[in-house]
């Protein structure tokens, strides 16, 4: 029953009691005083002032009810038909709401859905550019090693010409080594034969001894001549002292050529293999992207974890492994399979170049992670996203992104805040502070620099429906137009999820 109703009834009741003590003390007073009117008898006369005067106090209490409510002018001037209006006007409202509350929840469908196919256009659009890209550049890279294996070839090319001069350099020293030796043996020969002749002389010197000044010429020659083989057999040993030192150095450098040829060829072997993989990677690449859908787009976030500051080593790398537990459950959770039967992960840390060009296994990028982060003096977070697009069955290779991970909130403090009219209809309410977290609390979470989770649809604000709702009610029975604060729950860091409670003032 409405309040002016039931309080127009009890003083309806109270005046009916008032009017029969008042009429009762006023028929009293009257029979006493027995007074006439209009040459009525007393007792008449008392009669029909009694009567006036209960009928001018219902009257009276009427009017001034009347004059205070306008629900009861209304009541008393059209009587049933304001009820029958009021009745069909609440019924059309009614009814009226029910559509409203049905179109919106249409509208908020169609909307979503239509957010939903350009979000998929965009993606499309934006694989398709990803994947021209990725192609150009896979293209400029086997050019790039098709040069390379250019300049080995010519290169190799070079180093058998030289090793070819070297060996004919090494032929020529052993040929002028083998005269130099025959000249000396030669020499000594000839010298054997002088002393044996020098010793018949001495035998015969009786004979010899007329012969003297021509034998002491010709000794004298000879021993010139010895000397001059002396100085020859000097000269020959520095000639084969030098000739072995020359075969020797020939012989280095024919080895450091052998060296050379052999890294030459491992290299010619190691850039046509990789040259191979490539090729192999990009067919497999292109086949895989035309026939089988995407499950991570380049920068999709699979996992992250907040690393504390002044953690130590140990402790880095356990946070470390964490991280890699994490987004490999997240991989095989949509679809990801192992990169290859050497790597049996489906999510894993992928070579890279450095500026130099050398190769940075996943184990050096995992020891340059942890100790980054080892004994850091501020609060960080280590997040794990998609390096490249890939698609249903293959291995997720891994970025690992280091940040900042400050505190943002904490308890209670205030995120944003929204005015709305207590006098709308729940639905209403309910979808303003749908809104409310939609398009004021996330992009006023994102300016507090907190962290957003790439490639998902997350609202910034953890708030169930239930509150939501009962949120809605008491806003609503407030029947004003009241301001609602969202206020963080817990202390809370740039990576952590917003929870939210509301304050309504």
């Amino acid at each position: 029953m409405d309040v002016i109703s039931l309080g127009f009834l009890l003083i309806m009741i109270l005046a009916g009691g008032l009017v029969a003590l008042m009429a009762d003390k006023l028929g009293r007073t009257l029979g006493k005083k027995r007074l006439t009117l209009f040459g009525l008898r007393p007792r008449h006369t008392a009669t029909m002032i009694t009567v006036l005067a209960g009928m001018l106090i219902p009257f009276i209490t009427v009017l001034f009810v009347a004059l205070v409510s306008k629900d009861v002018r209304d009541w008393i001037v059209e009587g049933r038909q304001a009820i029958g209006k009021a009745k069909a006007a609440q019924a059309q409202v009614d009814q009226l709401t029910v559509q409203k509350q049905d179109l919106a929840t249409v509208t908020v469908g169609l909307k979503k859905q239509n957010e939903q196919e350009l979000r998929k256009q965009r993606e499309i659009e934006q694989r398709l550019a990803m994947e021209q890209a990725k192609l150009a550049i896979e293209n400029q890279r086997v050019a790039a090693l098709q040069g390379k294996l250019t300049a080995l070839q010519s290169q190799q090319t070079k180093l058998t010409g030289s090793l070819q001069r070297v060996n004919l350099a090494l032929s020529v020293a052993t040929k002028d080594t083998k005269a130099a030796v025959l000249q000396r043996e030669k020499a000594q020969a000839e010298l054997a034969k002088a002393q044996d002749m020098l010793g018949r002389v001495k035998l015969s010197y009786t004979e010899l001894k007329k012969q003297w000044n021509e034998l002491n010429d010709k000794a004298m020659s000879l021993t010139a001549d010895n000397d001059k083989l002396t100085s020859q057999n000097s000269s020959l040993a520095t000639q084969n002292a030098k000739a072995a030192t020359d075969l020797e150095m020939s012989k280095r450098n024919l080895e450091a050529s052998q060296e050379q040829l052999d890294e030459v060829n491992t290299n010619l072997a190691r850039a046509n293999a990789e040259a191979a993989n490539f090729a192999g990677f990009l067919s497999n690449d292109y086949t895989v992207s035309r026939m089988k859908p995407p499950i991570f787009s380049v920068g999709d976030e699979l996992a992250r974890v907040s690393i504390p500051s002044g953690c130590s080593a140990e402790e880095a790398k356990g946070l470390f492994a964490n991280l890699m537990q994490e987004a490999v459950r997240q991989a095989t959770v949509h679809g990801a399979g192992p990169f290859s039967n050497l790597i049996p992960e489906r999510a894993a840390l992928y070579p890279l170049k450095d500026p130099k060009g050398q190769t940075v296994t996943p184990e050096d990028q995992e020891q340059a992670i942890v100790k980054a982060i080892t004994a850091s003096k501020e609060d960080q977070v280590l997040v794990a996203l998609c390096k490249y697009n890939t698609f249903l069955g293959e291995g997720v290779p891994l970025d690992i992104r280091k940040k900042s991970n400050p505190l943002v909130y904490r308890r209670d403090d205030q995120v944003a805040e929204v005015r709305i009219n207590g006098g709308l209809p729940e639905a209403d309410i309910r979808q303003q502070l749908v809104d409310f977290l939609t398009t004021t609390v996330k992009p006023k979470a994102i300016k507090d620099n907190m962290l957003p989770v790439s490639g998902q649809e997350e609202q910034f604000g953890e708030v169930p429906i239930n509150d939501i709702v009962d949120l809605a009610r008491s806003i609503h029975a407030t029947d004003r137009r009241v301001k609602v604060d969202a206020l963080a729950s817990f202390d809370t860091h740039a990576s952590d999820r917003l929870q939210l409670h509301f304050r309504v003032r």
